[in-house]
């Protein structure tokens, strides 16, 4: 009787490592939620530069301070800015680290362009 107990232990204990393994190995490859949702690409024109010449201070500040990556450097996708319906700005991009990791990066502004939130998703591994 002794034994069979062991063996069923062993078992519930093997079976509940492989669920933990399988459940988190699941969420790693589960999309990330888009942060954008409801919100529109900014129409660039005229009226916008005084906006635009803000957000472009700030994003292009941000990217700076990113940390280095090495000898064989990076890379920044398209820089997308969006506008929700009450005034906000967010822009996006990611950031391609050589034959290293892929970012996508979030930054959110209050309505006087200040920026007040930073979302980072890692989106895989570059080979470029």
């Amino acid at each position: 009787m002794r034994e069979r107990t062991k063996t069923i232990l062993s078992y519930a204990f093997c079976a509940l490592i492989l669920t933990g393994v399988m459940i988190w190995g699941c969420s790693c490859f589960m999309p990330k939620p888009d942060p954008l949702v409801g919100w529109k690409v900014m129409d660039i024109g005229r009226e916008r530069e005084p906006v635009n010449d803000i957000l472009k201070g700030d994003y292009q500040d941000f990217i700076e301070k990113i940390p280095p990556v090495g000898p064989k450097g990076s890379y920044i996708s398209p820089i997308f800015i969006y506008e929700d319906m009450t005034g906000q700005h967010a822009v996006n991009f990611e950031y391609f680290k050589i034959n290293r990791d892929v970012w996508n990066y979030y930054l959110f502004y209050d309505k006087n362009n200040k920026r007040i939130k930073v979302i980072k998703y890692y989106l895989g591994h570059s080979s470029c």
